[in-house]
């Protein structure tokens, strides 16, 4: 189900796609000029820091489900091999 939330979430969740193909500030002068909305550099960074921190999270249960013998799901598995170091990097760099 959808929901109404904060003008800046979604900015904050596509900023890793928009970024490799065009410079973020590039993307958000485009954004703000053809939008009535407004938001702040804080509160993008705010949800660029969630949606790593989320997708961790998310990784680390699946991996975590793992370990704990809840499943054997090769996917699940190999989430926290191919994707939890690189969503660390990126986390990393959101929080600088």
């Amino acid at each position: 189900m959808g929901r109404v939330g904060h003008r800046a979430e979604d900015l904050g969740y596509i900023k890793q796609d928009v970024t490799k193909v065009m410079p973020w500030n590039d993307y958000l002068d485009i954004y703000l000029r053809e939008s009535a909305a407004t938001v702040s550099d804080f509160e993008v960074k705010f949800f660029d820091v969630l949606a790593w921190t989320w997708r961790l999270v998310v990784v680390e249960t699946c991996h975590a489900g793992y370990r704990r013998g809840e499943h054997d799901d090769f996917l699940y598995i190999t989430t926290r091999v191919v994707e939890y170091d690189d969503h660390l990097d990126h986390l990393v760099t959101a929080l600088s």
